[in-house]
């Protein structure tokens, strides 16, 4: 019923009706009047004019295009994380943990109601935020505090049938976890497909992560049960082995996108992953240093032709006394003869000549 009281989106206003006023009165009403929104006006700009002339791409187009290789495993991991990163387990052992905790049956779904709210409030304080803090760093500090807190929830729901106390530690890491769950992975993965992409692979970018959504979704609601009958808690190491494998994915293979556009956040991708490490040399061919030890002894300096630095110590002939001739050929061969014997620097000087 809202729907038709929203403004179109300013990208489809200035990509598709090519209408940048319309696409400026979008962003006003979506962002706020009396501000200056010539910044993302002018990226929207030359993000259509860089694609100008492309055509809208399918799916089997984006599974093809090699450059766009990391932002789909990208989308395609959170996607798949957010599903299997264990917050349906504790959202079933909630009841559990409520009730042994002390919460009288009649008042649990007060308590369920208590978790909704936690997830709703972390929810809108994480968009507050989002954009001075970083999406990258939102996304680290939600995987691994899931991470960590499933590996002590396990712990408590071990011992809290030894030690009473236990199942109020269980009660707080539950509101911890949606709390690390709902400050990241909720509100950032579900708009991903629409940030690394640019306008041409959108469509198909939010295809793929819908389907994967609803897959893994089939695939909790069938497996989960079994799951649970068979391991109990321990569960929950199931689900913390894709926290934290996602999180050290998201460190190592995703740069931060804050305030980005597509195509500087494709540029982002493509520096993080090409980086071309510097290989040694190859010393396996290189000839071994000149044995000087068997280096033969200067040449005796006084038989050695003439050049145009001796030109006050010019060898003289023993029959006349006058200056010696020195052949062409002959001082071509005592060139090649220094190369050899003087080595690299004499070489260069007797090329001066």
């Amino acid at each position: 019923m809202t729907l038709p009281l929203l403004p179109e989106s300013p990208r489809y206003l200035l990509f598709v009706k090519g209408d940048a006023q319309a696409s400026e009165q979008a962003m006003q009403r979506l962002w706020g009047g009396g501000m200056d929104h010539s910044g993302e006006l002018s990226d929207m700009r030359a993000e259509a004019a860089a694609l100008k002339g492309v055509l809208r791409r399918g799916v089997l187009d984006l599974f093809r295009d090699r450059s766009l290789r990391w932002q789909l495993l990208t989308v395609i991991c959170l996607i798949t994380c957010l599903q299997f990163c264990g917050i349906n387990a504790v959202y079933l052992y909630s009841f559990a943990v409520f009730r042994e905790s002390g919460v009288p049956p009649h008042q649990l779904r007060y308590a369920s109601l208590g978790t909704g709210l936690c997830e709703l409030t972390t929810g809108v304080l994480s968009a507050l935020i989002i954009e001075r803090t970083g999406k990258k760093v939102l996304l680290l500090r939600g995987y691994f505090g899931m991470a960590t807190t499933l590996a002590v929830l396990t712990v408590t729901l071990y011992l809290q049938t030894i030690l009473w106390w236990m199942s109020y530690c269980s009660m707080i890491l539950v509101f911890l976890f949606i709390i690390f769950f709902a400050s990241g992975p909720a509100g950032i993965t579900a708009p991903l497909a629409g940030e690394v992409f640019n306008h041409s692979f959108k469509a198909a970018g939010f295809t793929i992560s819908t389907c994967i959504n609803w897959t893994c979704l089939f695939l909790i609601a069938m497996l989960f049960p079994l799951v649970v009958k068979h391991t109990d808690y321990l569960c929950f190491l199931f689900f913390l082995c894709f926290s934290l494998a996602t999180g050290l994915f998201v460190h190592f293979n995703v740069p931060e996108t804050r305030n980005l556009t597509a195509l500087e956040i494709a540029e982002a991708y493509r520096k993080m992953h090409s980086k071309q490490r510097p290989h040694p040399e190859d010393n396996s061919h290189t000839p071994a240093p000149e044995d000087n030890s068997h280096t033969p002894a200067p040449e005796d300096n006084s038989h050695r032709p003439a050049t145009e630095q001796d030109n006050n110590h010019i060898p003289v002939s023993e029959d006349n006394n006058t200056p010696a001739s020195v052949d062409k050929h002959i001082h071509v061969a005592w060139i090649k003869t220094e190369l050899v014997h003087l080595g690299k620097n004499q070489f260069v000087h007797a090329t001066r000549l």
